[in-house]
């Protein structure tokens, strides 16, 4: 094998790296978004396992994986699932994400949260004077609330 072989081969490969970059990239952008979140939940992870003074050793056990695994979720780049949030959840006994819960157990569920919500439509109001007391509308408002809510 001569010098120009060499050359050549190296040639090659910074070719092949050149006509790709683009890919990668835009592969990295679509992935931005998930990888936030990735990252956000390893500094959860880790702020919890300092928290309960637990190994990432001990983590794996809890969930029942190996602790190689736990070392790429901490990196803030691994690609996790709900199944495997949860579990993580369950190990440190805290939420990683939050979710909003519309389900309604209870008539009185449903009936306080659209009453929390009757505040996004428009409402009208008419403001008289009695005398010299001029009501804001800030103690206006403040009164209707505390009207609805009873």
């Amino acid at each position: 094998m001569g010098k120009g072989s060499n050359i050549d081969k190296l040639y090659e490969i910074a070719v092949k790296a050149s006509d790709n970059w683009i890919e990668i990239a835009e592969k990295l952008e679509q992935d931005q978004t998930w990888l936030d979140k990735s990252a956000k939940i390893a500094l959860s992870v880790l702020s919890a396992l300092k928290d309960l003074k637990m190994s990432k050793q001990e983590l794996a056990d809890k969930m029942g994986v190996k602790a190689q695994y736990i070392s790429r979720i901490v990196k803030g780049t691994e690609n996790l699932t709900l199944e495997t949030i949860s579990k993580l959840e369950k190990a440190l006994g805290k939420d990683l994400m939050s979710i909003p819960d519309y389900s309604f157990r209870t008539k009185a569920d449903y009936n306080m949260y659209t009453k929390n919500i009757h505040w996004t439509t428009p409402i009208s109001c008419s403001f008289t004077t009695k005398g010299t007391n001029i009501l804001s509308y800030k103690q206006k408002s403040s009164i209707i609330n505390s009207q609805i809510m009873s």
